[in-house]
């Protein structure tokens, strides 16, 4: 299940959540709800052109796991309303940090920076989005700092750790 990280309203992953949300119609009705707020199953499932049984039964997927819940305040008899639990999700690999605790700070160093300048820009309530200049349009920033795979050996025509292969990474 996804724990709850109250001091930045974030989901902190562990394999059921991570397996929660490997079916990509998961990652997009967690986005949806973060990005458009509370809506039903079967709205939710216009906006992906998938049918609302799909939607429906994957909704009841990410609450078992933690990540959406149903909002009572805008059920009826009729729509059964659901909302985002977490506006973010991370994940944290305590092993992962014990063998690198020097990659760990400077990772989470960055992580909190870059949070840092997102939030400079946020608008999220509506006298907020009024302060915006002319002609802003919502944007998603999507940030994942994660440890590269090492790279395959020189001997196999690949580079190895330290090479450069065309590509800039940090």
């Amino acid at each position: 299940m996804a724990r709850r990280d109250t001091e930045r309203g974030a989901a902190v992953l562990d394999a059921k959540g991570l397996r929660a949300l490997a079916h990509p119609v998961r990652g997009q009705l967690v986005g949806l709800l973060r990005k458009y707020g509370p809506s039903t199953a079967t709205r939710l499932a216009g906006r992906l052109g998938v049918n609302p049984g799909t939607a429906s039964y994957h909704l009841r997927q990410l609450g078992a796991a933690g990540f959406v819940e149903e909002d009572a305040e805008r059920a009826n008899a009729r729509e059964r309303w659901w909302r985002s639990v977490h506006q973010s999700t991370c994940f944290n690999d305590p092993d992962l940090a014990a063998r690198e605790p020097e990659a760990a700070p400077e990772a989470a160093a960055l992580r909190e920076e870059l949070r840092a300048v997102v939030t400079r820009y946020r608008r999220v309530t509506p006298g907020e989005a009024a302060e915006a200049p002319e002609g802003a349009e919502r944007v998603s920033a999507i940030t994942h700092i994660l440890p590269e795979l090492r790279a395959l050996s020189v001997s196999s025509g690949h580079a190895g750790p330290g090479e450069v292969t065309g590509s800039e990474t940090s």
